[in-house]
């Protein structure tokens, strides 16, 4: 996990100091207690939150992920027109 955020910020800074969350799929293969036993042992690790736990062949957790997508960019078109306008307040 410390390689990929490594390569990331050397990658693009910029890109490294947005928002991360963390997505586990596949949690129909090792049962839900396991993978939240794994989920907060990453987020101990990392640091990375949310979390969300997610089976792509079931279904499960999804519909809350992409909830939670659709919320996230609406809140960032929310602060960028708020953004715009103190921009231009300032000019």
């Amino acid at each position: 996990m410390r390689e990929v955020e490594q390569e990331l910020k050397a990658f693009d800074e910029d890109l490294w100091a947005r928002p991360r969350w963390l997505v586990l799929n596949k949690i129909d293969t090792i049962g839900g207690e396991m993978a939240r036993v794994v989920a907060d042992e990453l987020v101990q690790e990392t640091g990375i939150s949310p979390v969300f736990l997610v089976s792509a062949a079931t279904g499960e957790g999804c519909r809350e992920l992409v909830n939670r997508i659709m919320q996230a960019l609406d809140e960032m078109r929310e602060q960028e027109a708020e953004d715009m306008v103190e921009a231009g307040e300032n000019e």
